[in-house]
């Protein structure tokens, strides 16, 4: 595995080339096997998904084991991004724990 050798792992939820696509779910169980893979191999590892990221599938690529999030189209096409970020972490901090909690278990 190359895992123990890299610091940060993008797993792409769209086809890369152009903004503003739908999130493709199936990305959901390749987080999961990364997440799996590196708590034994590299803890420290950062999951990050690009791709049709929104309030629904943040919660469920976080829940899955990602803790980095590109949200461009969902922030930028906001009113108010800054109000949208602050509420989006703080929802996905407390998420973020108690999956861990359950994966840790």
């Amino acid at each position: 595995y190359i895992i123990p050798k890299v610091d940060l792992v993008l797993a792409m939820s769209v086809n890369p080339g152009f903004g503003a696509q739908k999130f493709i779910p199936e990305v959901l169980p390749k987080i999961s096997a990364i997440r799996k893979i590196a708590e034994r191999k590299n803890p420290d590892l950062e999951i990050a998904v690009d791709g049709g990221i929104n309030e629904v599938t943040s919660r469920q690529v976080v829940e899955k084991g990602a803790n980095i999030l590109v949200m461009g189209s969902f922030i930028f096409n906001s009113s108010n991004p800054e109000d949208l970020i602050i509420n989006l972490k703080r929802k996905l901090n407390s998420k973020s724990e108690r999956s861990y909690e359950r994966r840790s278990k």
